[in-house]
């Protein structure tokens, strides 16, 4: 006699099919963006804005300290932002090296961090699964420094912070 096997459920796909390591890269900048828009007052979002996104004129001066008058003069008329920025920016310590990987955490609105979410979704994820987590982290940090580099190159008496593009 035959058994009759029982009747077998259909297989359901995962509602988000993404490999951890993406996963967590998107909760983590979802989070500090909400953190930034939610949690901190104005005036310590921009200290934050101001320590951790990459601001070339910082990393000009630091390779070259007799730019700063140059860098005063891109910035314009007396009164502006720009022109506060700049001084700041003379003014300020140092290069701040390590916002050549941290400016990459930061995002300018909501919309800004969605559309950059979606985009590393799709691409990471094939990444993810051909190199694996920790590699898919290291080629992310490598890229996020040759953007504040490339940045800086075209662009090296900006005083305009960038935050991830």
């Amino acid at each position: 006699m035959m058994q009759s096997e029982a009747p077998r459920r259909p297989v359901r796909e995962p509602v988000f099919n993404l490999p951890g390591a993406v996963l967590a890269m998107l909760l983590a900048l979802g989070a500090i963006h909400l953190l930034r828009t939610l949690v901190l007052a104005d005036e310590t979002d921009l200290e934050l804005l101001l320590d951790l996104a990459v601001i070339p004129a910082r990393w000009t001066l630091a390779l070259d300290a007799g730019r700063a008058a140059e860098i005063l003069s891109a910035a314009g008329e007396e009164e502006s932002l720009r022109s506060a920025l700049a001084n700041y920016v003379v003014t300020g310590g140092g290069a701040h090296p390590w916002t050549g990987f941290t400016y990459a955490f930061l995002h300018g609105s909501w919309t800004h961090l969605l559309l950059n979410g979606v985009w590393f979704a799709a691409f990471a994820t094939p990444v993810a699964r051909r190199l694996g987590a920790l590699r898919l982290l290291g080629l992310a940090a490598a890229c996020a420094v040759a953007g504040a580099l490339a940045h800086t190159l075209v662009h090296p008496l900006s005083v305009v912070p960038v935050t991830c593009k």
